[in-house]
């Protein structure tokens, strides 16, 4: 496990999802410019969902190595 961090850096709450290996996940509703800092599996990947006149949508889908924490 490895620290990672993402900023909402929309004026809209989103949803972050962290998928990881062997059945990992965390998810989290983040606030407009709200931070987030969280431990997960190196090799998981982190959707991040909003929504829109027609429901739920995929924002952005990013692997988790690209938002390690310093």
């Amino acid at each position: 496990m490895q620290s990672f961090y993402y900023r909402n850096a929309s004026s809209k709450m989103v949803i972050l999802r962290c998928i990881g290996p062997e059945s990992f996940f965390r998810e989290k509703v983040m606030l407009p410019y709200e931070d987030f800092v969280w431990d997960c599996p190196v090799d998981s990947r982190v959707d991040i969902w909003s929504y829109g006149l027609a429901g739920a949508e995929l924002v952005d889908s990013i692997e988790a190595a690209q938002l390690v924490s310093a």
